[in-house]
């Protein structure tokens, strides 16, 4: 039994090992040869409706122009009320399927 074991961990191992080294040549393969990477960066409304929270929370939203912020969110809401957690996914959840 315990070979067994030993046997099993030490494949667990091997995979694991295969995984991270499958994982560091896909990063290296994609490093700039300047030593950066670089890839577009797309987020959804949580960042902006964070950061319109942040200044009605230290109370600056009376000084920030938020209503381009706040045009912004509108426009990406869609028709079921809600907004998309991430690219593509239409907004919707299991609750308003």
């Amino acid at each position: 039994m315990q070979t067994q074991g030993k046997e099993t961990s030490q494949t667990k191992n091997s995979q694991l090992d295969a995984a991270i080294a499958a994982s560091q040549t896909y990063l290296l393969s994609t490093q700039n040869p300047d030593g950066y990477w670089w890839a577009e960066l797309e987020s959804n409304v949580t960042m902006t409706a964070e950061v319109v929270l942040l200044h009605k929370i230290w109370g600056s939203d009376r000084t920030r122009p938020l209503h381009r912020a706040e045009s912004y969110l509108r426009s990406q809401q869609r028709d079921h009320g809600g907004w998309e957690l991430y690219y593509g996914d239409g907004g919707r959840t299991e609750h308003n399927r």
